[in-house]
């Protein structure tokens, strides 16, 4: 039996979905369900489209990163590239680091006209789809419950901020000039991120239900 099941469901007079979650269920286990909406047709798509096959309308919004990502994303263009790509390195070359006090925010790089740097537009296709990031795994144009947005929010957030700790302690242990694309009066203080249940995690297999105690 699955421990994360779709369940249909009518959201504002449209057909969209609910999360049926087993106690022991582990963010890989959502992942792994919400995969069967990717072609599933009865659903209402914001995009207009049946499936997400071929619609790259979500690969020109913001896609933060999170710890987990960032480990899976290093070691996927490492073996695709041929190198090994340290983490300095990597958010240097393919993210875009954006700090307001405090507050610091790492996504995926973007070109020009906005497209995720990983975006084959010509071909409409995603060149790491394979170890793409959890926003991009979960997201899906079709209505869902506050619950869903919940979780995904929750994951999102707390494993940020693990791979902002991960960051700031990495300038501090190597003495690294910090990188950002825009800073405003930065305060680079890694006590702002404590340990979370993120925090040298390598996958994402962890449970839900203890992610949901941080909120």
């Amino acid at each position: 039996m699955q421990k994360v099941e779709i369940i249909a469901k009518i959201i504002a007079n449209l057909r969209g979905y609910a999360l049926k979650i087993d106690p022991d269920a582990t963010v890989t286990d959502y992942l792994k369900a919400l995969e069967n909406l990717v072609e599933a047709g009865e659903y209402y798509r914001e995009a207009g489209t049946k499936s997400c096959l071929n619609c790259i309308k979500c690969c020109y919004e913001r896609i933060p990163l999170t710890n987990v990502d960032v480990i899976m994303l290093r070691r996927g263009l490492g073996e695709k590239n041929g190198q090994n790509i340290d983490l300095y390195h990597f958010l240097r070359d393919y993210t875009e680091i954006f700090i307001k006090g405090w507050e610091i925010d790492i996504i995926l790089k973007r070109n020009e006209n906005g497209a995720c740097v990983f975006l084959n537009e010509k071909d409409r296709k995603c060149e790491i789809y394979a170890f793409r990031p959890f926003v991009c795994r979960s997201f899906y144009c079709i209505p869902t419950t506050e619950e869903t947005e919940t979780i995904r929010m929750a994951v999102v957030n707390l494993g940020e901020d693990a791979l902002v700790r991960e960051y700031l302690l990495y300038l501090r242990e190597y003495g690294l000039t910090p990188y950002w694309t825009r800073a405003v009066k930065p305060k680079l203080n890694v006590n702002y991120y404590p340990k979370n249940i993120f925090w040298k995690k390598e996958n994402y297999e962890i449970r839900i239900k203890d992610i949901l105690q941080y909120l």
